[in-house]
């Protein structure tokens, strides 16, 4: 639970100090619970540069940024799995459905 409480902090953190350099502000206010409290003011002095990207990363998201011919990947595999799917169900229907003449 630790590590999980100091990615949080850092992650806090870098939200904060982005809010103030897109907002051009010095001051900014955040409401931040009492667990995390010491962790984040500990994380505002620290220099966490380069660590939003790799605490924001999700396997759903590096899907969808990789392509074929300009088509997301996850879509065509996607497209892949119903044709093989209707491919199998039209071959059961033609096995096993009276065809009239």
């Amino acid at each position: 639970v630790e590590p999980l409480i100091k990615e949080r902090d850092v992650f806090l953190s870098l939200t904060l100090k982005s809010s103030m350099a897109v907002n051009g502000c010095e001051k900014v206010v955040g409401v931040v619970g009492l667990g995390h409290l010491e962790g984040v003011m500990k994380c505002l002095d620290q220099n966490h540069s380069g660590r939003f990207k790799e605490l924001t990363w999700t396997p759903s998201r590096e899907a969808v940024k990789q392509k074929v011919f300009g088509v997301p990947r996850a879509l065509i595999n996607r497209l892949a799995f119903d044709t093989v799917l209707f491919a199998a169900l039209y071959g059961i229907y033609l096995a096993f459905w009276p065809q009239t003449p």
